[in-house]
């Protein structure tokens, strides 16, 4: 996924986009949204990242088709594995940030089917 900022600020807003086909450039949801369940054919849907940006902890919601297995992990701007979030709550993720150096990370959600899911995060001071 793309990740673009808007806004002004120290923190400015971000919002996330699917790459690829005829939904090049279409929001996919914005990080203040809660996860809808996902649409016929769909294995799961990412929702909203929160707080964001986050201190110490990140809290991903995820909508996912009855019997559907996901993985979430996270990504640094250089694209290593950093992290991968814990499952909370149902249709919830969560990544404890606490010795992760602050700015912008990659959370990555894949289903069963290799089906992925992009969203940016921001770890502030």
């Amino acid at each position: 996924g793309m990740v673009y900022f808007e806004g002004e600020g120290t923190y400015r807003a971000l919002r996330y986009y699917r790459v690829g086909g005829a939904e090049h450039g279409r929001p996919l949801y914005p990080v203040n949204a809660e996860a809808p369940p996902p649409q016929a054919g769909e294995p799961f849907v990412l929702g909203a990242a929160y707080p964001n940006p986050f201190r110490d902890r990140v809290t991903v919601e995820v909508g996912a088709a009855p019997g559907e297995s996901v993985t979430a992990e996270v990504f640094d701007a250089l694209g290593r594995r950093v992290g991968v979030l814990a499952w909370t709550a149902p249709g919830r993720f969560a990544w404890d940030a606490a010795g992760a150096s602050p700015g912008a990370y990659l959370v990555r959600v894949c289903g069963a089917a290799g089906v992925c899911r992009t969203a940016g995060v921001v770890k502030r001071l």
